[in-house]
């Protein structure tokens, strides 16, 4: 109902996103860290640190207690291979990690609410990952270097991709596997 700051937590520097789990608990990518901050609505809980550079994160949509999930984008520093780390909820620890393409970037959840699509920019192309973060069911080709993927606003079963070349975006239709 208000403009006024209600209360502030600290976190770690350099914070580029930020999501809700499934819990009491939300969680921010921090980049000069490496890590991703865990806090509830009254501190910083906890503080993952990642093997290499979070990009982006995405809750895995999970109601489920022992299937909630976390899951964010890593650039391993000084190649162009990244990684997909899957945080569980109930531990706070990484639970699985996976190499995911070159130089993954966005990731969201289908409205679905059964696949994860990443964005490679190393390799113009969005992997559709499985819930669970553990495997890849797909890659497909974009018609430039994708920054970021999310679903559509306006169709449920379309997946919107951000491209970096002079703001031009491309859909996929994510109502059948593999997306078109």
């Amino acid at each position: 109902g208000s403009n006024e700051i209600v209360q502030e937590i600290a976190v770690s520097d350099d914070v580029s996103e930020i999501t809700q789990g499934g819990g009491e608990y939300a969680y921010a990518i921090c980049r000069s860290s490496n890590s991703v901050d865990v806090f509830d609505r009254n501190a910083r809980v906890k503080q993952i640190f990642l093997p290499g550079e979070p990009q982006s994160i995405s809750w895995n949509g999970a109601f489920k207690r022992g299937k909630r999930r976390i899951a964010v984008t890593c650039r391993v520093p000084d190649e162009r291979r990244g990684l997909l780390c899957v945080i569980d909820e109930e531990t706070l620890e990484i639970c699985n990690t996976m190499q995911i393409g070159a130089l993954p970037s966005g990731i969201c959840l289908d409205q679905h609410r059964k696949l994860f699509f990443v964005a490679n920019f190393g390799e113009d192309s969005v992997h559709i990952v499985n819930q669970s973060g553990n495997r890849v069911f797909h890659s497909v080709a974009t018609a430039g270097r994708p920054t970021i993927a999310n679903y559509s606003w306006a169709d449920q079963d379309q997946i919107i991709v951000s491209l970096e070349a002079g703001g031009v975006l491309q859909r996929l239709d994510a109502s059948r596997l593999p997306p078109e």
